[in-house]
């Protein structure tokens, strides 16, 4: 009687602790499909990732960064506000228009959803400069695109970056 209180003992904790390592796995499963942002505040490394990934030195000219990071898809998404600093205006559309080219106009009804993410219903508030595209070869998509857009807001510019 003894052995099979053994075997019975033994073989519930066998399967609690199946359920147990179970569970574990499907949250697992479940974080790495969810949506896994990274947001990040600082200007330096805000403007280190611009550089890195876009080609754009941007240093000289930010006053303030702000950027969310989509990192759960090998394309990660980022979404980016950066302020400029006052009086570098002129310098900093020239910066864009060397790397981007002229870029053209844009009204703020022409503006994607862009995941009704708080940058996206920021932008749509402030009044339309100039819009950007830059073409990049992705990991999951061969080519995608990232839209810059430049707005302003009470003598105030600001640059939105999404892609």
């Amino acid at each position: 009687m003894n052995t099979l209180k053994s075997v019975i003992k033994r073989s519930v904790a066998l399967m609690l602790a199946a359920v147990c390592i179970t569970s574990l796995c499907a949250c697992n499963a479940r974080q790495g499909n969810s949506t896994h942002n990274e947001e990040r505040n600082e200007p330096d490394e805000c403007c280190e990732y611009i550089s890195d990934t876009f080609d754009l030195d941007l240093f000289d000219y930010c006053e303030y960064a702000e950027m969310d990071l989509d990192v759960s898809d090998p394309d990660e998404f980022a979404y980016i506000k950066f302020e400029v600093k006052s009086g570098k205006e002129d310098e900093f559309k020239n910066c864009l228009e060397e790397k981007l080219g002229q870029g053209s106009e844009y009204e703020n009804d022409q503006l994607p959803g862009l995941n009704n993410h708080k940058f996206a219903h920021e932008l749509k508030k402030l009044e339309p400069v100039r819009y950007y595209v830059m073409f990049q070869s992705g990991v999951r998509i061969k080519t995608r695109d990232t839209n810059f857009y430049v707005a302003t807001d009470e003598g105030t510019t600001y640059l939105y970056i999404f892609g």
